[in-house]
């Protein structure tokens, strides 16, 4: 047997599409859901899927997002390190990712690092799905943001797919 040896962390570029693609029908099976125009969940909202949906819910967004968020941040101090590839501070695929509570514009890479460095995560599902982010900084000041789930990740798959080696 042969021990492990010294490498460099491994960014699995298929992971982060993967965790973009699930997020992706998270967001939007919830939708889906939602309306049940067929009655298909009224019929069976007694059942206990139905009863955790929102807790499973929130678990499994807060799991792909946070995976996301750190591979995409380590990918993204690699290129920002060799200089070959697209940094995510600068990645425009997607116009508009998420904004502050001044309305401002999130780059690919502060949606990770907001992400990372949340407290707390909300949700809102009734139109199109969006995550709410707060926390603090090092100064104790507050900060909130909100990611736009489908532009996240179509951005995030596009820009895994530009720099994968």
């Amino acid at each position: 047997m042969q021990l492990p040896t010294e490498h460099n962390h491994v960014v699995d570029f298929d992971k982060i599409k993967r965790e973009a693609f699930v997020l992706l029908n998270l967001g939007y099976g919830c939708t889906r859901l939602r309306h049940d125009e067929e009655g298909d969940v009224s019929e069976r909202k007694d059942s206990q899927i139905f009863q955790e949906f929102g807790s499973l819910y929130s678990r499994e967004v807060s799991s792909s997002l946070t995976s996301i968020s750190i591979f995409g941040r380590m990918l993204d101090d690699i290129i920002k390190r060799t200089g070959k590839g697209v940094s995510a501070s600068m990645w425009t695929f997607e116009e508009m990712l998420g904004d502050d509570e001044g309305g401002n514009s999130l780059s690919l890479r502060e949606c990770f690092n907001k992400v990372i460095h949340a407290e707390k995560i909300g949700h809102e599902l009734m139109q199109l799905p969006e995550v709410y982010f707060n926390g603090k900084k090092q100064n104790g000041k507050e900060w909130n943001v909100r990611v736009f789930i489908l532009p996240f990740c179509v951005s995030v798959f596009e820009w895994v797919n530009e720099n994968q080696v």
